[in-house]
Parts: structure tokens; sequence; C-alpha cells
């Protein structure tokens, strides 16, 4: 098992995005996040995108994707974020499913 952590969330190059950087054990990693808004209902919602690879990265890995997910809505809100932070250990598929149900099973 390899510990993921975020190192850090950055303005991107691109209008509304932030780069976030990753490490999953010893490799960094970088993922683009994007914000587009939507009108539904008469309401003005916020859509957060990232990249495939983000996805491909981490898709056996949901309790890292909502980690990652939360700390992003928050710099969009304008939080400081305490970073490095923990985000859990990131599992091969078999694992990976083990550890998401371990997440929302509750004590």
């Amino acid at each position: 098992m390899m510990n993921v952590t975020i190192l850090a969330v950055e303005s991107g190059k691109e209008a509304d995005s932030l780069d976030v950087l990753l490490s999953i054990g010893e490799e960094k990693k970088s993922f683009r996040f994007i914000r587009e808004f939507d009108l539904i209902g008469g309401h003005k919602i916020q859509i957060i995108k990232h990249e495939d690879k983000f996805w491909d990265t981490f898709k056996f890995n949901q309790h890292i994707v909502f980690k990652v997910t939360e700390l992003v809505l928050g710099k969009y809100r304008g939080e400081v974020l305490e970073l490095p932070a923990d985000l859990g250990e990131f599992g091969r598929k078999v694992k990976a499913i083990a550890l998401q149900k371990a997440v929302q099973t509750p004590s």
C-alpha cells in the first residue's frame, strides 16, 4: 500500500482552474481541476471537473477522490488549506474496494 498526500493546490493557467499536486508513495503527480457554472431550476450551481487521468488513477480509490474534491472546493471558497494533508492509502483494485467499504461503514 502507498500513502497519498496532497502537497499543493494552486491556481492553474486556465481561467478558474486549479493544479493539484499529489504524492502517491514516492511518486508525484499533478492534476488539473476546472470550475464551471450552470443554471438549474433558476439556481446557479458550480461544477468541478477534473482531467481524465485523475479518474484513471483513482477510480478504485473513491475515498481519495472524495477528500481531494473537498479540498478543491474549499480552495474555490477561499478557505486556507493546511497542506500537506494525508489523504489515505492508495490501493489496487481489490484492496481499494475494501478501503472504500471501510470508509463508508460507520463504526
